[in-house]
């Protein structure tokens, strides 16, 4: 008996530092601006998805996904937090940002071309918005951007007030938001839980467990999502350091049915050591804040030998070996025709046809800019427009023709008149940056 008194004693005398201690940890980092970290995180991605079904009472193909993500960079915080709103603008230097996914037989991979590998994120509510200081930015390289980790929205994780071992909080929606990629929650939580405070390396690190489901939409459709994991947070050095999450993501239906699964794996580690590229000396006199110039964006399609440059009021709705078309919300259009050099016309040829167009749909021409010639680096460029009624409003027709060594293209550009100052020099940008190469096979 006496020595399980003994052994009973000890055991609570070793429990007491843990378990019944009655000390409080300040879990909180701060993110004012010019605080600067390193970010390395991957996801690795499986599961299957099944598409409807054209016939009743007949299930549909099952597609299997496969998927991974290797990222990592410097921070440096450009607008720090208040007490209210937390940090919104960061200036990242990428060594890598890598992206590859496999849904049935289609394979999709993208890297980050090293020549825009310092951004600038921008954080509007839940999206994060990049642009870099050093050229514009394709699609891919922006999407993949938008779906990475912010890391100062990870201070949601945290209960905002000292804890003690074994205290349960509530993790901020916002956190939830940005662990999920959720662009709504309609239900559920995460709950996070201090587990117990170890000595590593010379710092005191916190172990907190992450557990529970969420539900919600994103840009899928409805979605179901079980978490399970932990994060670590350095107490000495007042950071979080490493989160290790693994999810469930639940593809369902109308009725709430789950379409397809989705599991994965999410790591990310953060040190407090950096480079020297984002020094101060290093971005004295970079323009940190969006303007025109800065935020456009280059499309590239080497399997279509084309590439150009257009500003982010533009979507891009198609584009195949024949044409391109974009749009933009107020009602202005462009329409590129790619063409042999051969059966490219010149700029008086192409404003016969245009009249002829526009005479068999009965568009009444009220006005008509002559021919003129635009500098072009790679060729030749001609441009002309009308101004006429359409749907008795005036709409203004705007044409270019240009032609390069490996080929041709026309431009027709239609907009509301009123829009003609704004959308005119977007068109020749789009135009006299366009280059024609022998296509990728």
């Amino acid at each position: 008996m006496k020595s399980i008194r003994c052994l009973m004693a000890a055991l609570l005398t070793a429990l007491g530092s843990t378990a019944f201690s009655t000390e409080t940890y300040p879990l909180e980092e701060k993110f004012p601006a010019g605080y600067q970290y390193h970010v390395s995180s991957r996801v690795d991605l499986t599961g299957s998805l099944q598409l409807p079904s054209s016939k009743k009472d007949t299930p549909g193909q099952t597609l299997t996904i496969n998927g991974t993500a290797s990222v990592e960079y410097d921070e440096r915080i450009l607008s720090g937090e208040t007490d209210q709103v937390p940090a919104t603008r960061t200036l990242r230097n990428y060594d890598r940002l890598d992206f590859r996914r496999k849904i049935g037989d289609q394979l999709q991979e993208s890297r980050l071309r090293p020549e825009v590998r310092r951004m600038v994120i921008l954080r509007l509510e839940q999206t994060e918005v990049p642009f870099s200081p050093d050229g514009p930015l394709m699609w891919s390289e922006i999407d993949r951007v938008r779906t990475d980790v912010f890391v100062p929205a990870l201070r949601g994780l945290l209960p905002g007030k000292p804890v003690r071992v074994g205290d349960q909080w509530i993790a901020a929606r916002s956190a939830v938001q940005e662990l999920t990629d959720l662009d709504e929650i309609t239900g559920g939580q995460i709950q996070c839980r201090l587990q117990d405070v170890q000595e590593r390396n010379g710092s005191r690190i916190a172990r907190v467990r992450l557990s529970g489901t969420v539900q919600g939409y994103n840009e899928d459709g409805p979605n179901r999502q079980d978490l399970d994991g932990y994060f670590l947070f350095d107490l000495d050095r007042r950071f979080l350091a490493s989160i290790y999450l693994d999810g469930t993501s639940w593809l369902l239906d109308k009725e709430n049915k789950p379409q397809g699964r989705v599991d994965g794996r999410f790591t990310l580690t953060r040190r407090l050591e950096v480079g020297s590229a984002l020094s101060d000396d290093r971005i004295r006199g970079l323009t940190t804040e969006p303007n025109e110039e800065n935020t456009l964006l280059l499309f590239r399609e080497p399997a279509l030998g084309v590439e150009f440059i257009y500003s982010r009021r533009w979507t891009v709705r198609k584009a195949d070996a024949r044409q391109i078309l974009l749009d933009e919300p107020q009602g202005g259009g462009i329409a590129i025709t790619l063409e042999p050099l051969s059966q490219t016309p010149s700029g008086t040829d192409f404003r016969n046809e245009a009249r002829k167009a526009l005479a068999k749909h009965g568009v009444h021409l009220s006005r008509e800019l002559p021919i003129r010639s635009l500098d072009h680096p790679a060729g030749s460029l001609e441009e002309f427009a009308f101004e006429g009624e359409i749907d008795k409003k005036p709409w203004t027709l705007h044409y270019l023709v240009n032609r390069q060594r490996f080929g041709g293209a026309t431009f027709m550009g239609r907009w509301p008149t009123r829009l003609d100052a704004e959308l005119a020099p977007e068109a020749r940008r789009i135009a006299r940056t366009l280059k024609l190469i022998p296509p990728k096979q």
